[in-house]
C-alpha cells in the first residue's frame, strides 16, 4: 500500500526537475552563442570537432558530449552545437537542484526558488551560454550530492539494506568518476563528502562489513567512471591538430592528467608572476562576489541554513555535506589558486566559482524556508511565497538577461577571420595568445579556411612533443634544436631557418632576439618579418593597412565588454591595431586620416594614453588647438607619471594661447 503514494511523490519531483530544467534551457538558448565564443571554448570547441585532445587534464566527458552534440544536432554551426551542451547541463544542474532542496525536506516554492536565482546569476548564466566544462561540472557534482544522501539516509534496519549499499555506492563512484573524468575539482567534494560519511559511520549503527561493501562497491564505480580517459590515448592516435601532450605513451599520459605542465597543485602556469597574492586574497575576492551574485539578502538567508546546521536537525547530515562541498570547492580550492589580482586573470578565476555558488545557493534556499517559516501566517502562505518566487527570479532574469546574452557574439569568429586575412598565401605564423591561437583554430580546423596557413604556438613550442609533431605535421618547417626554449633556440633562430620557405608573421613576440638582423612591421593584426633596411616606407605601409582594414569584419566592434573578459581584449588589439594604422598615416601626413583612425581607437579603447598625444600632436597641426588641449589633458589623466610631462604641459600652454588669440582675430572680423 505504501508504493503507491511513493510513486506518486517520485513523479512529481520527476516533473518539477523536467518543468524547471526546460523552462531554464529554453531562456539559456536564447541566449547561447551561435559560434566560437572566447576563453578555452574556441579551443574545446575545435577539439570536439576533430576528436583531439585539449589542454590538461584532457576534459575526455566533454570532449565526448561535445563530439556527439556536433554529429548528432542538425542544425547551426559546429560552436553553436558544441556550446548547446553547456546550456543543457547548465539546465539539468537547475533541476538537480530543485531535487536535492526537495530531499532536504524544503517546499517547492522554495526548491525552485533556489534553483532558479541560481541559474540566473550572471556568471553561471553566461558560461552556460558557451563550450565550457563548468555547468557539466556543477550537474555531475550536484548528482553526487544528491547520491551520497541516498547513501547516508539508507537505514540499517531495512531487509534490502545490503543491496541498497552496494548499488548506492556503486552509483556515487561511477558520477564521481565521470565528474573527474570532467574537471578534477570533483576530487574535493568527493574527498569533502566521504569525511562526513566518515563521522556518519562513527556516530551511526553502520558495522565494519558495511564500510567493506561500501569502499569495494565504490571503487568499482570510481573505475568505471573514469572510462573516458580512454579516449585520450585513443584520439592521439589519430594524430589531430590539437593534441596536448600527445598522450599515446604512460609517461605522457599520466602528464596530462595530472596537469604537469602547469603544475599539478596550480591554476595557471608556474611561470606566471603573481607578485604578493596569496590564496586568501582570491578567498576574499570569492566571498565578495558570492555577496555580489545573491546580494545581501542571499547571504543573509545562507546564515540560516548555518543555524539549522548548529541545531542537528533530521537533515543535520545532510546539511553537513551541503557546507563541505561548499568549503571544499570553494575556500580550499581558492587557497591554491596562483594567478594574479588584474581583470582578465580575475574573469578566468571567477568560473571556477560556478560550483561553490552551486552549493551556497542550497544554503540560501533552506535559510529561505527557515525565515520564511517564521513569518505570521497570512504572510507565509503558499500564494505568497510563489508570488515572492516570481518577483525575485523574474527580477533577476530581466535584470541579467542583457548583460550574459551571447547569442549575438561574434568577436571571437571575426577576430580569426580577420587575421586570417591578415595573412598572405603561404604563410608560416606564430601564435602567442589563447585569444589569438583558439581563434585561429576554429577558422583552420573547424571552418577548413586557409589550409595554405602554417600556424604554430610560440607557448607549445617549448615542449619537445608539440615540436616534434610539428615538424611531422609541416614537413617545411623546421626547428634547429629538439624545441624552442628562447635561450639556447631563440625566434631569430626559428627565422633563420625557415624565412627562405615562408613569408614569416608573429603575433606577439616570446622574446626580441630577432631584432639583430630583422624588423618587423604592421600587416593588419599580425607582424610582418622583414630584413632590416628592408622596411616599407610610411606611405606603402598606410596604404597596405588601410586596404586590409577595409577587408574586416567589424560588425563586433559596436558592442561594449567587461574588463575581465577575452573580447575585451579582442577589443584592445582591434584599438591597437587603428593606433598602428594613425601612426603610419600620420608619418605619411595623411593628418585627417590620421584623427579618423585615432579616434576610432580611442572608441574602442579609451584608456590608452598614447593615443591621446598622438591624437593631440595630429590636432595641433591641423590648427585645432582647443581639440588638441583636451587630448593632451587626456594623456596626461592616464598616463600621470609621463617622463615628458613637463614638455606636454609647456605644449599645451602653448595651445591654449594660440587659441585664445585665434579668438581675438575671429573677434575682430565679426
Amino acid at each position: 500500500m505504501d508504493k503507491f503514494p511513493r510513486g506518486r511523490r517520485r513523479i512529481k519531483k520527476g516533473l518539477i526537475f523536467a518543468g524547471v530544467s526546460l523552462f531554464v534551457l529554453a531562456i539559456y538558448v536564447t541566449t547561447t552563442c551561435r559560434t566560437v565564443p572566447a576563453g578555452d571554448s574556441g579551443e574545446l570547441i575545435t577539439v570536439c570537432h576533430v576528436q583531439g585532445v585539449a589542454h590538461p587534464p584532457g576534459y575526455p566527458l566533454f570532449t565526448l558530449l561535445g563530439w556527439m552534440a556536433d554529429v548528432l544536432l542538425p542544425f547551426g554551426e559546429t560552436g553553436f552545437r558544441v556550446n548547446l551542451v553547456s546550456a543543457f547541463f547548465g539546465a539539468v544542474s537547475s533541476g538537480l537542484m530543485v531535487l536535492v532542496l526537495l530531499s532536504l525536506g524544503m517546499t517547492r516554492s522554495t526548491a525552485v526558488f533556489s534553483a532558479l536565482m541560481f541559474s540566473f546569476s550572471p556568471v553561471v548564466w553566461a558560461y552556460s551560454c558557451v563550450a565550457e566544462v563548468f555547468s557539466l561540472n556543477v550537474a555531475m557534482n550536484l548528482l553526487l550530492l544528491l547520491l551520497m544522501m541516498k547513501l547516508l539516509g539508507t537505514v540499517t534496519e531495512e531487509e534490502s539494506f545490503a543491496r541498497k549499499v552496494s548499488v548506492r555506492s556503486l552509483a556515487v563512484g561511477v558520477v564521481t568518476g565521470l565528474g573527474m573524468s570532467n574537471h578534477h575539482t570533483t576530487s574535493l567534494t568527493a574527498a569533502a563528502f566521504l569525511l562526513v560519511f566518515l563521522g556518519h559511520l562513527v556516530f551511526g549503527k553502520w558495522k565494519f562489513r558495511d564500510l567493506l561493501r561500501v569502499s569495494v562497491f565504490g571503487l568499482a564505480g570510481l573505475v568505471i567512471g573514469l572510462l573516458p580517459y580512454i579516449s585520450l590515448p585513443l584520439f592521439a592516435a589519430g594524430d589531430p591538430p590539437l593534441n596536448w601532450d600527445d598522450p599515446v605513451t604512460p609517461g605522457r599520459f599520466w602528464q596530462l592528467i595530472t596537469r604537469g605542465d602547469y603544475g599539478s597543485f596550480q591554476l595557471v602556469s608556474t611561470e606566471l608572476e603573481r607578485g604578493d597574492v596569496s590564496g586568501l586574497d582570491h578567498i576574499v575576492v570569492f566571498v565578495k562576489g558570492i555577496v555580489l551574485h545573491s546580494g545581501i539578502i542571499g547571504a543573509f538567508l545562507a546564515i540560516g541554513a548555518l543555524i539549522l546546521l548548529g541545531r542537528r536537525t533530521r537533515f543535520w547530515a545532510d546539511l553537513c555535506l551541503v557546507f563541505a562541498a561548499f568549503s571544499a570547492s570553494g575556500f580550499l580550492f581558492l587557497s591554491f589558486v596562483n594567478a594574479p589580482l588584474e581583470p582578465l586573470f580575475l574573469g578566468v578565476v571567477e568560473r571556477f566559482y560556478i560550483l561553490p555558488e552551486a552549493f551556497f545557493f542550497i544554503l540560501v534556499g533552506v535559510g529561505f524556508e527557515f525565515f520564511f517559516d517564521r513569518l505570521p501566517p497570512v504572510l507565509r502562505g503558499r500564494s505568497v511565497r510563489w508570488l515572492v518566487v516570481a518577483l525575485l527570479c523574474g527580477g533577476s532574469l530581466a535584470f541579467h538577461y542583457r548583460d550574459v546574452d551571447q547569442s549575438h557574439n561574434t568577436v571571437v569568429r571575426d577576430y580569426g577571420e580577420n587575421l586570417l586575412s591578415s595573412l598572405p598565401e603561404g604563410a608560416l605564423f606564430f601564435s602567442r595568445s589563447d585569444l589569438a591561437t583558439n581563434a585561429l583554430c576554429y577558422q583552420l580546423y573547424v571552418l577548413g579556411k586557409r589550409p595554405d596557413v602554417v600556424m604554430l604556438d610560440q607557448e607549445k613550442l617549448t615542449y619537445p612533443w608539440y615540436a616534434s609533431a610539428m615538424r611531422e605535421r609541416f614537413p617545411g618547417f623546421e626547428i634547429p634544436g629538439e624545441r624552442y626554449d628562447g635561450s639556447s633556440v631563440k625566434n631569430l633562430d626559428l627565422i633563420e631557418a625557415n624565412r627562405a620557405r615562408f613569408p614569416i608573421f608573429f603575433f606577439d613576440f616570446k622574446e626580441q632576439s630577432y631584432t639583430r638582423a630583422y624588423a618587423d612591421e604592421l600587416h593588419g593584426l599580425a607582424r610582418r618579418i622583414v630584413p632590416k633596411g628592408q622596411e616599407s616606407p610610411p606611405e606603402e605601409l598606410y596604404r597596405r593597412n588601410a586596404s586590409l582594414l577595409e577587408g574586416f569584419q567589424t560588425g563586433s566592434f559596436s558592442e561594449e565588454w567587461s574588463e575581465k573578459t577575452f573580447e575585451r581584449e579582442a577589443m584592445e588589439k582591434y584599438a591597437d591595431l587603428l593606433f598602428n594604422v594613425g601612426w603610419t598615416a600620420a608619418e605619411a601626413k595623411l593628418d585627417r586620416k590620421a584623427i579618423e583612425l585615432y579616434e576610432e581607437s580611442v572608441r574602442l579603447n579609451p584608456k590608452d594614453w598614447r593615443v591621446f598625444r598622438n591624437l593631440g600632436i595630429v590636432l595641433s597641426r591641423q590648427t585645432r588647438p582647443d581639440d588638441a588641449v583636451v587630448a593632451f589633458e587626456r594623456s596626461l589623466d592616464l598616463n600621470p607619471d609621463d617622463p615628458e610631462r613637463k614638455q606636454v604641459q609647456a605644449m599645451i600652454q602653448y595651445l591654449r594661447r594660440e587659441s585664445g588669440q585665434k579668438r581675438q582675430v575671429e573677434g575682430r572680423k565679426k
